[in-house]
């Protein structure tokens, strides 16, 4: 089983951001980082049932989360 690299990564981005950016607590952390099973798992699914390997499941999901406006408002450059 191989999942790419950015997805497994994931854990250490998420982290940082939600304890140095958001300034959670480290159970709300673990919480989100935790959450990247769930994440690999629908990847692995996907990728077996649409007969493509998990890095092309893997993009497509990129590719729908950052086409998908966030909840979180993103700065403007002036």
């Amino acid at each position: 089983m191989w999942v790419p690299d950015y997805v497994v990564s994931a854990g250490g981005v998420i982290n940082v951001v939600t304890r140095e950016l958001h300034h959670e607590t480290p159970d709300e952390a673990r919480e989100r980082v935790e959450a990247i099973e769930h994440t690999v798992a629908g990847l692995l699914d996907t990728a077996e049932h649409r007969q493509m390997t998990p890095a092309q499941a893997a993009t497509e999901l990129a590719r729908l989360r950052l086409d998908t406006p966030s909840s979180t408002p993103r700065p403007t450059s002036t």
